[in-house]
Formats: structure tokens, sequence, C-alpha cells
């Protein structure tokens, strides 16, 4: 390409690099939201048991595995400290096991709502971020 045709590409295509700035922010976005009312759906149906916490596994960020049985068919899970409480339970402590009754295997050891309300975390920043993108792309044009 020549110095007389980069100007033109250039007043051709001039938000592409913003638009591929905030493409993975908004598919972040869109997958937290879709996430978050998934959740949200589970939290208004789920069921609770007793669970036995079983494992830790601290090469993988510190997960606890638990068992609990449904319709007499035991289960196994993971619960990642963090997202929600209980923090670091004992292993072979019972714990409450909350799970969605459509699909016994899907369990947590914290209730779903509070799950869903972790997805929420960082939808402000990426909101905000893309914003500031969309308007520094503006205002370049």
């Amino acid at each position: 390409m020549t110095r007389a045709q980069e100007p033109r590409m250039q007043q051709r295509y001039p938000n592409l690099k913003f638009l591929i700035l905030t493409l993975p922010l908004i598919v972040f976005l869109v997958w937290s939201a879709v996430t978050y009312v998934t959740l949200s759906r589970v939290a208004m149906r789920e069921a609770r048991t007793i669970g036995v916490v079983k494992t830790y596994d601290a090469s993988n960020h510190g997960r606890y595995g638990f068992q609990y049985e449904v319709s007499g068919i035991v289960h196994d899970g993971w619960h990642y400290p963090g997202y929600c409480p209980p923090d670091s339970p004992r292993i072979g402590e019972s714990s409450q096991v909350f799970y969605d009754p459509r699909n016994p295997s899907k369990a947590e050891l914290c209730r779903f709502s509070e799950l869903s309300r972790s997805e929420l975390g960082p939808l402000p920043f990426i909101v905000v971020l893309v914003v500031i993108i969309v308007l520094i792309a503006r205002y370049k044009t």
C-alpha cells in the first residue's frame, strides 16, 4: 500500500481498532448477563439437601469437592471459595447443598442467588470501559 492510499484506508475504516477493542468486552458483558439470568432462574427453584465435604484441591483454585444425595442418587460437586460462603469448609463436615431440581447434578454450597450476584461484579467496570472507548472513537472521527 502506498502512502497515498493510507489516508483513504483510514477514512474508510477509522473505528476498526475501536471495534477490535470493544468486541471482547461486549462479548464478556453479554456472557455475564446471560449467566446472571440463568443463575437467577435456578435460584427461584433451588432445593436443599445435606452433603459432606470430601476433598480439597489446592491446585485448582482451592476448590472443595462435596457429595450429596438426591432421590437416592449420589452426586458429586465442586465449590470454589471466594464467590460465596463458605470460604473454607472442613473436610468431613456436613454442609447444606443447594441444587437445581431440574438438574440435580448442578449444585453449590451456597445459594444460587449469591452466585448470580457475583456475576454482576465486573459489569459496571466493563460498561464504563465500553462507553469510554466509544466516546474516544467518536471524538477521533
